[in-house]
């Protein structure tokens, strides 16, 4: 996964359309927001399960990093993303990169997860919709 995002060029898009941290951070913005799009593909849901993967010799390599981020490091690297501005800065990356990818593609399938999951209690952004299992139900 790591060699995929290297040859997809997202730190480089990443350091690019980023707002970059104060000189003397540890780790620039483009290596946090790297490190939680990988956590992201490694399926780890939550941002405690990188200690997990937190003293892995070869994935800091593999990143060009000394040591792997504190999980403190990413809650604050979220934190940063609190202005419609700071999602603009990625969304950018997002239509950089998926258009690099897409230039000698002839064809494209899209596939979907249409899994519906009822929810228990008032969740954020659940409705109302198609539930084949609990009609009427928050989905």
């Amino acid at each position: 996964m790591i060699d995929f995002l290297e040859r997809s060029g997202l730190r480089q898009s990443l350091e690019g359309h980023l707002t970059p941290k104060a000189f003397w951070a540890t780790y620039p913005r483009a290596v946090e927001v790297e490190w939680l799009i990988l956590r992201s593909m490694l399926g780890l849901e939550r941002v405690i399960e990188l200690d997990e993967l937190r003293h892995d010799a070869l994935l800091a390599v593999k990143l060009l990093l000394e040591k792997l981020p504190h999980r403190a490091t990413v809650y604050r690297s979220l934190d940063r993303f609190q202005r419609p501005a700071d999602v603009e800065e990625v969304r950018a990356v997002h239509r950089e990169v998926l258009a690099a990818g897409l230039v000698s593609v002839a064809s494209v399938i899209l596939a979907l997860d249409s899994t519906v999951e009822t929810v228990h209690g008032r969740q954020e952004r659940a409705s109302v919709g198609y539930n084949p299992r609990y009609h009427g139900r928050p989905s």
